[in-house]
């Protein structure tokens, strides 16, 4: 099954090299030709392992869990996008398949600031809030990376 990081595993990636602190789950984008192919190959593995899969409603994802009642550890995503696994990505020290031109689908995604330091960030016109900063302010949060500059572009700073 041909995969490639997106969302937050892909920011983690471009502005770290590793995975967001507060970042839940791990995004995959499947392509479109094996999407199809997990729920048959993967369940029994899977259950066999201990975890637990399941199919999003909707139909256009998969979700592998701890078990039936517990919180979301990868989810495998059917998108409209075009896929593209010819480049690879850093994750501790471990290179993932992503999009060629990941910088330029990263912003159209995100905005041309997804390098800033933010709370979360949200797909470009798809939140009421979209366009706010939400810069950590809570000292000790959890979602803060205290030796990042609040706001600042980690390319800036030579974080990433």
């Amino acid at each position: 099954v041909r995969y490639m990081l997106t969302d937050g595993a892909l920011l983690g990636s471009l502005k770290f090299g590793g995975l967001l602190q507060w970042d839940s789950d791990i995004d995959l984008h499947v392509r479109t030709e094996d999407f199809h192919r997990i729920g048959p190959e993967l369940k029994e593995r899977v259950e066999k392992d201990g975890y637990f899969l399941r199919a999003h409603a909707g139909g256009r994802s998969w979700l592998l869990q701890p078990n039936e009642h517990n919180y979301l550890m990868i989810e495998w995503n059917l998108r409209d996008d075009r896929f593209d696994d010819s480049w690879k990505v850093p994750i501790d020290n471990r290179l993932f398949p992503a999009m060629r031109n990941v910088m330029v689908n990263a912003s159209d995604w995100y905005g041309v600031d997804f390098l800033q330091h933010k709370i979360r960030h949200v797909f470009v016109g798809r939140a009421e809030d979209a366009d706010l900063a939400m810069k950590c302010a809570t000292p000790g949060h959890p979602s803060c990376l205290h030796s990042f500059p609040p706001g600042a572009n980690c390319r800036f700073v030579g974080t990433c």
